[in-house]
């Protein structure tokens, strides 16, 4: 309690209940042990902890000091006898894997270790042990730490004999041993186990007790976030789409086309699903757009071209989500292949500097592009780039002159969505006949949520 030290354990497959008070007692760094009819449980840390409201005190005062004489000694046997773990079994580094809470319930994992001893003569580890019902990390390095200190510092048992007189010894009693045959002189050990014999008294293994390596230190541990992504996160609405009529060079001039440019300024934003409505009613799929129209409006004013190619104009635009306008040499402006359109005007440019977030410096343009007027533009003109992002869809030619609604169901990175066409604005767009030159309004709409019309 004073250490935090909880869990929270889920148990889901079969086990005894001795390996599970075992790994319980383990964990939590305590010592069970059966006594006048009860099992007994001792903390096994031995510096005063205050916390959660408790202080926990421990009792690390020998109950007794056994020298030479205490000592039940069979023939010339020793008095004491000394186990000493192998330096492989020393281990110097352990490895804990916990649910982490913190992190949607994954799998974590904290490493403790002897530093010193790892520089020195390598990592020594076992597997790594998994604690059941850890759900925090703090907890997870507490328990690492407490197992890599026993296992580390805690390597000699001892076995002695001693007459029935003490009797009153238990399991987690600290006593001290002298025997200068062992050099040792009113040296701690603990406790382990006590058996009784009528004959020959009782049989003690202790384990050597250096005072301080029962309590960790609390370290600091990083956390195990990485990143958590919801597949069903909210992308967010599109932003007003920019709604016009297809240009007659580049469709089927029998076939009237809507063309609309769309994208999203959620970071969760990916793509959209397309839904067309005669009445604004009933609305039936009529596609996906896979990727975002980079479009905004010019944030200067564009003058007319006193020549083509215009060197002296320089016109910034505003994107309205984040995108990239990537320039290309003076051939390919002047083969239109980074065609774009300011108003009514098509134009190509060889030049996009990027000058703050989303916003771009044009250079190099070619004006008045497929017959169409070389034209001033105000700030705020619509500006957008005439690339496969934007989103085509065919009409009937019946349509013409009929108002159309169409809505854009947002979709995240994983093709999920919590949204649905209620929840998504309706715009309307008055169909129209194609032309050989863009036919938008002189005046076009803002970007807001207004509809955009022949």
């Amino acid at each position: 309690m004073a250490n935090s030290l909880f869990l929270s354990p889920v148990y889901d497959q079969q086990q005894t209940a001795t390996q599970t008070l075992s790994d319980l007692f383990k964990y939590t760094n305590a010592y069970a042990y059966y006594s006048e009819d009860q099992l007994k449980v001792v903390p096994l840390g031995d510096v005063s902890v205050t916390g959660n409201g408790v202080t926990y005190t421990p009792d690390v005062t020998p109950v007794v000091d056994l020298g030479t004489n205490d000592f039940i000694v069979t023939g010339n046997g020793p008095s004491i006898t000394i186990d000493r773990k192998a330096p492989q079994d020393n281990l110097n580094l352990v490895r804990v894997e916990f649910t982490d809470g913190s992190n949607t319930f994954h799998t974590g994992a904290v490493v403790a270790s002897i530093d010193e001893d790892m520089i020195a003569n390598g990592a020594r580890s076992d597997n790594s042990v998994t604690v059941n019902g850890c759900m925090s990390a703090s907890v997870a390095r507490f328990i690492a730490q407490n197992m890599v200190q026993r296992a580390y510092y805690v390597r000699n048992q001892y076995t002695f004999k001693l007459s029935w007189r003490y009797c009153y010894l238990e399991p987690c009693d600290i006593v001290t041993l002298t025997d200068s045959s062992l050099g040792l002189s009113l040296y701690p050990v603990r406790i382990l186990s006590v058996e009784e014999d009528a004959e020959s008294g009782l049989t003690i293994t202790a384990e050597e007790f250096p005072e301080g390596i029962g309590h960790s230190a609390i370290y600091n541990t990083q956390p195990n976030g990485g990143t958590n992504v919801d597949p069903g996160a909210d992308p967010g609405p599109v932003n007003a789409p920019y709604l016009f009529r297809g240009p007659g060079f580049l469709v089927n001039n029998s076939t009237p086309e809507i063309w609309c440019a769309v994208n999203g300024s959620n970071a969760l934003w990916a793509a959209c699903d397309v839904y067309l409505s005669h009445d604004g009613t009933s609305y039936t799929y009529v596609g996906t757009v896979a990727s975002q129209a980079r479009y905004g409006a010019l944030t200067t004013a564009l003058p007319i071209g006193a020549v083509d190619p215009d060197t002296t104009n320089t016109p910034t635009v505003q994107l309205y989500a984040p995108g990239e306008l990537l320039g290309g040499s003076s051939t390919d402006a002047d083969n239109f292949v980074t065609l774009s359109m300011v108003d009514t005007e098509i134009v190509a440019y060889e030049t996009a500097t990027l000058v703050s977030a989303n916003k771009y410096t044009l250079g190099y343009l070619r004006r008045g592009g497929y017959g169409s007027s070389n034209a001033s533009h105000s700030i705020g003109a619509p500006f957008v780039r005439l690339d496969d992002s934007i989103f085509r869809i065919p009409v009937d030619p019946s349509l013409i002159g009929q108002t159309v609604y169409l809505k854009f169901l947002s979709l995240n990175a994983f093709g999920q969505t919590p949204r649905t066409l209620a929840d998504e604005t309706a715009y309307t767009y008055v169909v129209g006949t194609n032309v050989e030159l863009p036919d938008v309004p002189a005046t076009p709409y803002s970007f807001a949520v207004l509809p955009v019309a022949d």
